[in-house]
């Protein structure tokens, strides 16, 4: 099989099987054309991306085994290292279909989790996605398979996989009510993370109070009253460092779930900028529904173990990457590109945060 892409990730990984390759690349086609994680689904589509006489006189059967031997041989140890190698250079290849300018421009992180059943096991999902050009574009994930939770230890796990391949130093987190603590903030300051996070209505009061300036019901009846503010801040010491609580408006406070007032926290300085980037973390919601019952049918996945079905949300990434920036143009009126013509190489200053690290490309560790 030969493509200009799969060729340049061929030269970029030598050391991986073709065969291996081959596969992946017809695997990630297949999801794309089904638009299904679901491999019985995927597997009728693989004659016609393979396109020979030989690949047309295949059975069904042998097409499935075809694509469940692929994902086995992915994640098997001998080859873990280089398979996630390969699928960064995808990712490199497929994120230059947006706009340098946008790639350049892409500096907020967001962190959230989707969950579901399989058969008898759970599926939980902790995926980190980089805002381009208003796609959350996963960049990282976790099965935590699991109800309930992540860990603080899951969570720093996600962003170590993330660092490896990409520049995370000033960027900036956006998340919801779970990831708090002090562990958290810690390893957030220890990548050189900024982040604005929601919170519970009723944590944090103390540190509120005890701060300099109204109490947090004093901070709640000012903006009550002045109808005309948006919102209300306040800077904050919480466990030894300085923060930003913020007090918002909530659009959605006529819903009977939801409060009046939404409450963040912060670390960057810029309290305007804090307010305005939180309203970026639903660009996540749409990724999740585009991935699931809107696009990808993630929750039909029928792999068994964490390690596979990590593996088949990149290579559905891949693919939503793609279509998401051909859609991007189509939006905007311009002529798309088809695979063939597209630019597959982000280098130098149009890279942003996306990186090649020296050396094998992912450290001396092996990705679990």
């Amino acid at each position: 099989m030969t493509h200009p892409l799969l060729d340049q990730v061929k030269a970029s990984c030598p050391d991986l099987p073709d065969h291996l390759l081959n596969n992946l690349f017809v695997t990630a086609q297949c999801i794309y054309l089904s638009r299904s994680c679901n491999l019985a689904r995927a597997k009728d589509f693989v004659p016609q991306v393979i396109g020979t006489a030989l690949a047309a006189r295949s059975t069904p059967q042998a097409n499935n085994t075809r694509l469940i031997r692929t994902v086995r041989g992915a994640v098997a140890a001998e080859f873990a290292d280089q398979v996630q190698l390969a699928l960064h250079h995808f990712r490199l290849a497929m994120v230059s279909c947006f706009s340098s300018k946008a790639i350049k421009a892409a500096k907020q992180l967001v962190l959230d989790g989707t969950s579901w059943s399989c058969r008898d096991s759970k599926v939980h999902l902790m995926i980190l996605a980089l805002v381009i050009d208003g796609v959350a574009v996963p960049i990282a994930s976790i099965d935590l398979a699991k109800k309930g939770h992540s860990s603080q230890e899951e969570r720093r796990e996600l962003l170590h996989r993330a660092s490896r391949q990409y520049e995370l130093k000033g960027m900036t987190l956006l998340a919801d009510r779970e990831y708090i603590g002090p562990d958290w903030f810690s390893t957030l300051d220890e990548y050189e993370i900024e982040f604005v996070i929601r919170l519970k209505k009723g944590i944090y009061h103390d540190a509120v109070n005890e701060s300099k300036g109204k109490d947090w019901g004093g901070l709640c009846r000012k903006l009550r009253q002045c109808k005309k503010k948006k919102r209300i801040s306040k800077p904050i010491m919480l466990f030894g460092r300085r923060f930003y609580y913020i007090i918002v408006r909530n659009p959605k406070a006529h819903h009977p779930e939801e409060d009046e007032f939404v409450f963040l926290l912060t670390s960057l300085k810029q309290v305007d900028q804090a307010h305005r980037l939180y309203s970026i973390r639903w660009q996540i919601e749409v990724t999740f529904g585009h991935l699931k019952s809107n696009g990808f049918d993630l929750e039909a996945m029928r792999v068994q173990g964490t390690q596979k079905r990590e593996l088949l949300l990149q290579l559905v990434t891949l693919a939503y990457i793609w279509m998401s920036a051909e859609g991007l143009r189509f939006y905007r009126k311009k002529t798309p590109q088809s695979a063939d013509q597209v630019g597959w190489q982000t280098k130098g200053e149009n890279a942003g945060p996306f990186r090649l690290p020296p050396g094998n490309g992912l450290g001396d560790e092996q990705v679990s």
